[in-house]
């Protein structure tokens, strides 16, 4: 145990190669941006370096850091630049720091060193997907969404330093586009494109961080302007000039000055091919033709001297796209004829005095009407109003003969204007009148002179026909007639009359003190305007009303409406139900009662005795047929046959008596040739049930039953059985309703089955 103690005393006791603080590893701090040698930080391990302790790295080669030795201390300094954005570990590295003990033959130890590398701003935005050019029309709308890629990246640390946001710095063209949010780089139009003022431009595109001082890079963006179809042909010049010879006639070129006529496009990058043709209308357009394609002017034959009034005279001529009918441009050719001009008529106006009428709401700049001269259009004829029949100028003349309205007019300052109008063409001229009505429209709505009126009712003077107070009214348009109304819930306790008066019409609808009422004017115009003013009428004495009308008495009265048609839907339906009861109950028939069908089979041959219905009771018919048949019941087949066939009927029974069910003799049913045999007697004995009550008859469906009240005595030949009264007792079945050759096919397909059948020789 001394021993132990001994070494670990020794152990203890050497710390060298040890961390200050017993730590096992240490961690500095450097920024990336530090030089190289500088220190980064002291290693803090026991032992005086170079003496007690050697310090080594355990990896020197490419390290970017080394061991610098003062004295018995040793630090780390920087090899090598750093560069955070190229460590393999993210924001730092670690080195190892070998530590041997001097004077001991035992292994070295490592201790390992962390460098955290904090990130300064040191990298740029870099732009990705450059270069950014773009194809834009021109026809582009201002705001609209150009370009939506533009992005940069920042290599440095997520944060700040890397946060990247784009500007447009000023610059040329800097004007026609902008950032729409400087996070995401979204460039809108700001300016409209014009491709025949620009084709392309060029703009920068900055992107910069967050950091302090921020990085920055630029761009370039590169708009080229495409052309599209938004501009109208255009002449080379606005007029043109053109002199018909003196002699010559049929197709002759006319000499057009300056040049002949030719437009183009102004869309330059699609120039467009146009081509001509004439838009004006006159007399003198028969004479000439323009060329298509070339725009020249051609005379189609003599104008003769018929012609000679209208000239000079001027033509319109239009140039269209081939592509785009709705571009087109319009330019002038005044034509004219060499030499003297020849002798006129005197220039006179086709009438002496023109008329017209007009609403005072037309617009300025309307033509109202024209006014002509025997030389008809003529730019040598010049139009003008006599200033002091006008003076405010409202009106003015074209070079056409045309009276425009140059400034509005109003019925109620004037109804009308009369002034002359002179043509002249530098030689002659004459003097026409012009008369224009102005006819009055209703613009203006009726005005109280003041926005609210309120009046009060003293104590004497609450009774009806008193006055209240005066509403006043006018109305702008002149010759308008007012109509004065009052409206709302206490409308019925007062009238207004003509002149604006309120009167009390009726105090047994008022209550309170207050009366609110609206007073509504309406003028006569076309159509119809009209103004409300509030009047709140104050009584001195508070009114208690002797009878209200309720407002709700259309919906009373509609309820009660709905309220009878109801009721007598419901009397409608229980009488249907009634009659239909009652119908029902008399086809019924009383359990006590038989019925019998007498009817004919059409198969046999027999005349028609009745068709008929017969009603008898069970206690007469059972009586009689049990006396006719009983005695008869060995008579030969051949006295039945010599009766006349005309006397067969058939007899069904419609209802059931108790007692007859429950009759011991057979029962034969002519459709079922096993029903005289003791067999199926008595099984149906057997399989007889109890009843209770009566059973439903079958004959208020219309099918007939066999009278099972009555029981047919069985002879000893089934073939012999026959009975004395004209009537053979069968059950009777509606009229075609089995098949004849369905009846044989039952009856005769297995005859060996059949034990005392009975057989329907008719069948």
């Amino acid at each position: 145990n001394k021993t132990l103690l001994l070494l670990a005393s020794v152990v203890s006791a050497d710390r060298r190669c040890l961390l200050e603080g017993g730590g096992s590893t240490d961690t500095f701090f450097v920024r990336e941006d530090s030089r190289v040698g500088e220190e980064i930080g002291k290693i803090r391990v026991l032992g005086a370096v170079g003496e007690d302790i050697l310090l080594s790295l355990d990896n020197s080669i490419n390290s970017p850091v080394r061991i610098s030795t003062t004295d018995t201390s040793a630090s780390l300094k920087l090899a090598s630049a750093l560069d955070r954005e190229e460590l393999e570990d993210e924001g730092g590295l670690t080195v190892g720091i070998v530590c041997q003990r001097v004077g001991e033959d035992d292994e070295a130890l490592t201790i390992p060193i962390n460098i955290r590398v904090t990130d300064v701003n040191d990298n740029a935005p870099i732009f990705i997907g450059t270069p950014y050019v773009l194809n834009i029309s021109e026809l582009s709308l201002v705001d609209s969404v150009l370009f939506a890629d533009v992005a940069a990246v920042d290599a440095d640390q997520q944060g700040p330093f890397s946060m990247v946001e784009y500007i447009i710095p000023n610059g040329p063209f800097s004007e026609y586009v902008a950032i729409e949010n400087p996070l995401d780089g979204k460039i809108i139009q700001m300016k409209k494109f014009d491709y025949e003022t620009i084709q392309q431009l060029e703009i920068k595109v900055k992107a910069r961080d967050k950091g302090s001082p921020p990085q920055s890079s630029e761009t370039t963006l590169v708009i080229n302007i495409l052309d599209a179809d938004d501009q109208n042909p255009v002449f080379y010049f606005d007029h043109y000039d053109a002199m018909i010879p003196k002699v010559g006639s049929g197709s002759l070129k006319l000499d057009v000055k300056p040049q002949d006529v030719k437009a183009y496009d102004r869309d330059i990058g699609l120039n467009s091919p146009v081509f001509y043709s004439f838009s004006g209308t006159g007399p003198l357009y028969r004479y000439l033709e323009l060329n298509r394609n070339t725009g020249q002017v051609y005379m189609k034959g003599d104008m003769g001297d018929d012609t000679h009034f209208m000239l000079p005279t001027t033509l319109v001529v239009k140039a269209t796209q081939f592509d785009n009918p709705d571009r087109y441009a319009v330019t002038t050719i005044t034509v004219d004829r060499e030499g003297p001009p020849s002798t006129r008529p005197d220039l006179v106006f086709l009438e002496r005095e023109y008329g017209a009428s007009i609403l005072e709401s037309m617009p300025m700049g309307s033509r109202v009407l024209t006014v002509r001269t025997n030389h008809g259009w003529n730019q040598r004829v010049h139009y003008d109003i006599h200033t002091e029949d006008l003076p405010s100028n409202e009106f003015e003349m074209n070079k056409y003969g045309e009276l425009l309205l140059r400034k509005t007019v109003d019925f109620e300052t004037e109804g009308g204007y009369s002034f002359r109008v002179t043509a002249t063409d530098g030689e002659e001229s004459d003097i026409a009148r012009v008369n224009i009505s102005v006819i009055n429209i209703n613009d203006w709505n009726p005005r109280f002179r003041y926005p609210e009126y309120e009046f009060l009712v003293r104590e004497e003077e609450m009774e009806v026909g008193q006055k209240v107070g005066t509403v006043h009214v006018f109305d702008g348009d002149k010759g308008d007639k007012m109509t004065l109304d009052i409206r709302g819930e206490l409308s019925s306790v007062f009238r207004v009359t003509a002149e604006g008066d309120i009167v009390i019409s009726d105090l047994g609808y008022m209550s309170g003190t207050d009366a609110h009422i609206l007073v509504v004017a309406q003028d006569s115009g076309i159509p119809p305007r009209s103004s409300s003013v509030p009047v709140l009428v104050r009584f001195e004495k508070e009114m208690t009303p002797t009878f209200r009308h309720r407002t709700d008495a259309p919906q009373i009265l509609l309820m009660w409406i709905l309220s009878l048609v109801l009721v007598a839907s419901l009397i409608i339906i229980v009488s249907l139900g009634f009659y239909i009861c009652k119908t029902k109950k008399s086809y019924s028939h009383s359990p006590a009662k038989a019925m019998y069908i007498q009817q004919e089979f059409p198969h046999e041959r027999i005349t028609r005795l009745s068709s008929t219905m017969s009603r008898l009771g069970p206690n007469k018919l059972i009586p009689t047929l049990s006396h006719k048949i009983g005695p008869e019941t060995n008579r030969s087949p051949s006295t039945n046959s010599s009766r006349s066939t005309s006397d067969h009927t058939t007899m069904t029974t419609a209802s059931l008596s108790q007692s007859a069910i429950r009759s011991s003799g057979p029962i034969y049913n002519p459709l079922n040739p096993r029903s005289g045999s003791n067999r199926y007697n008595r099984h149906r004995t057997e399989r007889q049930p109890s009843y209770n009550h009566p059973k439903p008859n079958i004959n208020e469906c219309g099918l007939p039953t066999s009278p099972s009240h009555y029981t047919i005595p069985r002879s000893s030949s089934t073939g012999n059985l026959t009975s004395t009264f004209n009537h053979q007792l069968r059950s009777g079945w509606p009229r075609a309703s089995i098949p004849r050759t369905v009846k044989k096919f039952l009856w005769e397909t297995n005859p060996s089955e059949v034990e005392n059948a009975y057989l329907d020789p008719r069948v």
